[in-house]
């Protein structure tokens, strides 16, 4: 039977439990013990119903303890408990300096983005020429045109990204920024944060979206376990990954 790895914690968990009623806990060497669930799965499929269940243990979890290193989704261990114990007692050092360094801290998703009828106002407002110029009829002058369009279109997420991250860093440990998935998207990162800065954000948030004067759309998620900030994979032939 394999074990479905969820977490590393500094302690155990009495009301383990609460989170999932399988979750079991393996003592590691020097205080480190490893969340995890029996399991006959030898893969795990990333099924939005087994994807929100993971995501839903992991923030159980995070309540119960002020800090977890979660595991990479999916995560399956066949090896007996001795060797998951042996493969990560080598990296002791590493885990453990990892949960201190998350210890009191949450990480929050933040996404902000324009509607594209406002971005195009933006592009419009810094490049006058655009407005002035005519409808091109040429093939060529309507590619320069719409090549004028992407380089304003990229500048004003230049300037509103570094208009942002000059806003957030003074209130954040540390920010994992992620390459947009929309072409209206300026920023996408996930900010890691001091629980008790935690109240800051919407402050924060709100001076950000005044000096737009309020055009841009703020999503923010959390506060989540630090998935972003430490992903651990141990499999048959391969050490703990940390990134």
């Amino acid at each position: 039977m394999g074990k479905l790895l969820y977490a590393i914690t500094a302690a155990t968990l009495p009301q383990l439990t609460d989170a999932s009623p399988a979750l079991k806990q393996l003592d590691l060497a020097e205080g480190l013990v490893l969340l995890y669930e029996d399991t006959d799965q030898k893969k795990m499929r990333p099924s939005r119903k087994n994807m929100l269940a993971y995501q839903q243990i992991q923030e159980a979890l995070l309540t119960q303890t002020p800090s977890i290193l979660p595991m990479r989704f999916g995560t399956i261990a066949t090896e007996t408990k001795q060797d998951v114990q042996a493969l990560l007692a080598a990296h002791h050092d590493q885990l453990r300096e990892r949960l201190t360094y998350l210890t009191g801290r949450q990480e929050f998703s933040l996404k902000v983005s324009w509607t594209m009828e406002r971005l195009l106002a933006r592009v419009r407002a810094n490049n006058p020429e655009l407005v002035a110029a005519a409808a091109p009829t040429d093939i060529n002058a309507q590619i320069n045109l719409g090549q004028l369009v992407e380089q304003g279109i990229a500048a004003v997420h230049t300037e509103t990204r570094t208009a942002l991250l000059d806003a957030l860093n003074p209130y954040c440990v540390e920010i994992q920024e992620m390459d947009a998935k929309q072409e209206t998207t300026s920023l996408d990162a996930a900010l890691l944060i001091d629980a008790d800065k935690r109240f800051l954000m919407d402050s924060v948030i709100e001076t950000c979206d005044d000096d737009f004067d309020g055009v841009l759309l703020f999503k923010i998620v959390g506060p989540l376990p630090p998935y972003s900030f430490v992903n651990i994979a141990i499999n048959l032939n391969d050490d703990p990954e940390d990134a």
